[in-house]
């Protein structure tokens, strides 16, 4: 039996993380109530409750690709630091 990735939150998650934030921000649209209140769950697990949610996040992903948002990366620099 393989383990997956252990990840400290839905946000460092390379799989996941585009896809949840899709689901909030209803991007392309609405996702109903139910992958919304899983996304919402996935945001506010601690690392053990994350790790039990990613296999079904996994598949619900499948079943639901439609829900992207890109995660800017962080700027290599602070504002006003030139």
């Amino acid at each position: 039996m393989s383990t997956s990735p252990t990840y400290v939150s839905w946000f460092h998650d390379p799989e996941l993380a585009e896809w949840i934030l899709g689901i909030q921000l209803k991007r392309p649209s609405f996702a109903g109530r139910f992958l919304g209140a899983m996304a919402s769950a996935a945001r506010h697990a601690n690392p053990e409750q994350y790790a039990k949610l990613r296999p079904l996040l996994l598949e619900l992903k499948e079943h639901n690709p439609q829900y992207q948002a890109k995660i800017a990366p962080p700027s290599s620099s602070a504002p006003g630091s030139e």
